[in-house]
């Protein structure tokens, strides 16, 4: 790669034993081994998805790539070999260019420390501490998670994300809700004096509500289809920023919108509605 191609892709820094742990195949090339120390030439791996967005496919084995990493030193590095695809989130059904460094070349202040086992993750809690306090007694242990875990708190997104999301979504239904209030309520008084005329010539009080309501829902009709034209590019929009991992592509939630939407237009018109069958004809006809 020359030095004047740039190219983003996660950077991992990671042990030579990580490939074998999770079982990642080696495709290409070697792996990381013993005589890759920090005094020897830096060396790194690449997966598939590298190869295939970068080098087109070519074996990148033994070409040099620069890495510039915030808060680490630049440098160039040897591709020494290709590994299979990880994604970085259960979620993402797609994959991004990663490279691998190992840790003795480029040691971090924070990592994880993974253990593959055949008894219950959270049992070997005590046993990990343990080791971890006799390797460095200052070396915190923040959280210990089994990898069912790790799927779990990936499928719940960031919390934080999701209160926003909610949160604004509360406040387009409220502010709906009052936008569609406060027209029919106001078409509702302008049309007083035809409430009233209906009325004096044997309309029932039915009547009346359902035309009231009917405007309000031809009112939604007009903004669900502005809506909906609008929100079909959204979940292509989603998915390349968020990479798949959240749901809004998924087909029921269209009509769980307008099912929301139909719930918020009828409370909104409601009360003109009910308000309207209440007209005195004789007042309103004196008022005209």
């Amino acid at each position: 790669m020359r030095a004047n191609e740039q190219h983003s892709a996660g950077d991992v820094v990671v042990t030579p034993d990580y490939f074998q742990l999770l079982g990642v195949p080696l495709l290409g090339g070697r792996a990381f081994n013993d005589q890759d120390d920090g005094a020897s030439p830096r060396v790194v791996l690449v997966n598939q998805e590298f190869v295939h967005k970068y080098f087109q496919g070519r074996s990148p084995v033994g070409k040099q790539i620069q890495l510039d990493i915030p808060n680490a030193p630049s440098g160039w590095s040897e591709v020494v070999g290709v590994v299979g695809d990880v994604r970085s989130v259960s979620l993402d059904s797609r994959y991004e260019p990663a490279v691998y460094e190992l840790y003795v070349q480029r040691p971090v202040a924070s990592f994880s420390v993974m253990l593959r086992s055949t008894v219950d993750p959270a049992s070997l809690t005590p046993e990990l501490r343990h080791a971890v306090t006799q390797l460095d007694a200052e070396l915190p242990l923040l959280r210990s998670m089994s990898m069912d875990g790790v799927i779990e708190t990936q499928k719940g997104g960031n919390p934080l994300f999701t209160k926003l999301l909610a949160t604004f979504a509360l406040l387009a239904l409220l502010l709906a809700a009052i936008g569609i209030y406060g027209l029919i309520a106001y078409s509702a008084g302008q049309r007083t004096h035809e409430i009233g005329i209906r009325l004096a010539l044997g309309a029932k009080a039915s009547d009346i509500s359902g035309m009231i309501l009917r405007e309000g829902f031809k009112v939604a009709a007009v903004g669900a289809a502005i809506g909906f034209a609008l929100a079909l590019p959204l979940p292509k929009i989603f998915d390349s920023i968020f990479g798949g991992a959240l749901p809004f592509g998924a087909p029921a939630i269209y009509p769980l919108v307008l099912a929301v939407m139909l719930t918020v237009v009828f409370c909104a018109t409601v009360g003109p509605a009910r308000r309207a069958t209440h007209v005195d004809p004789t007042a309103a006809l004196r008022n005209e």
